[in-house]
């Protein structure tokens, strides 16, 4: 499915955008608005998320610098960008792994947590978003695979807890989840930290199409972030390649967004994201770079 998705979103998004006026678009856009409060916003995207992260660890009585946590948020985050799902953030897990800082158990546990917060988030926005006409129609490609998607979990989940092992997993996890959050105050701050990234994302979101001249007030790019972003996890699609694209000039044209300005808006959201995994890169050569005088500093 998510294939036939992939080649049907990517044939539509070359045949059907009219690339020559958004090269010409592109070459005319303020790339100082995504090069300075882009990066921005995704720094301090990745020291929030490492906030919720070290939040979620101290629940087990586990405890990690800030600094610490941020490198892994950074380098994984940007990884999940190319990944199914965003599952790529996995790779914090286990880089703490390989420090002894943390067991698998746990780590899976409060990343399910994390991925649980993020997925509600997003879908109460997303329908606040469409109930209250914010976003007026949602596109029937998009709701397809919105129900394509739901349906493959739904079949998915019904399978795999037809085994025991997974059974007997899901039960472990389950009593991990209880340690995790003790109390109702506890989920509060995880979903209210959830809640504060999103919006962080979407100003990076609103820096983008300000780029190529489109103005959107905060309320409609906080909908268009977490509409687009829910059709791209439950897409199954890599890096949601097409689908993003698709859904995002769609969304945008429902507000009245000329056809071409509202597909060049949708590359540069896409070209939002490949800066994502560009800082993401920067941090990885900074951190190689800094590894050695560490060391030396460790020796001292």
């Amino acid at each position: 499915m998510a294939a036939v998705l992939l080649v049907a979103s990517l044939a539509q998004v070359l045949t059907q955008f009219d690339w020559p006026s958004i090269l010409v678009a592109l070459r005319r856009a303020e790339w100082m608005w995504l090069l300075g409060p882009g990066v921005l916003s995704i720094l301090a995207y990745w020291w929030l998320r490492a906030l919720r992260w070290g939040y979620l660890l101290r629940q087990v009585d586990i405890v990690v610098p800030l600094g610490e946590l941020y490198w892994c948020t950074a380098l994984s985050l940007s990884l999940a960008t190319l990944t199914p799902m965003q599952s790529g953030e996995i790779l914090k897990i286990e880089m703490l792994k390989r420090r002894g800082a943390l067991d698998r158990l746990s780590g899976y546990t409060l990343f399910l947590m994390e991925r649980v917060a993020d997925l509600m988030v997003i879908t109460c926005l997303t329908l606040i978003a469409m109930l209250s006409g914010i976003i007026s129609v949602m596109a029937h490609y998009s709701l397809g695979a919105l129900v394509a998607s739901m349906v493959m979990l739904l079949g998915l989940s019904t399978g795999l807890l037809l085994l025991k092992p997974v059974r007997r997993a899901l039960l472990g996890i389950y009593n991990q989840m209880r340690i995790c959050l003790p109390n109702v105050w506890t989920f509060i701050v995880l979903l209210s930290l959830t809640a504060l990234g999103w919006l962080l994302i979407s100003l990076g979101w609103q820096v983008a199409i300000r780029a190529v001249g489109i103005e959107l007030n905060s309320v409609e790019v906080i909908a268009l972030t977490a509409s687009v972003t829910l059709i791209n996890i439950l897409s199954f699609v890599p890096g949601a390649i097409g689908v993003s694209e698709f859904s995002a000039a769609f969304l945008l044209g429902q507000w009245h967004i000329v056809d071409s300005t509202a597909q060049t808006g949708a590359i540069m959201l896409r070209v939002y994201g490949l800066l994502i995994v560009g800082v993401g890169l920067l941090h990885l050569i900074g951190r190689r770079m800094l590894r050695p005088l560490m060391q030396l500093k460790s020796l001292k």
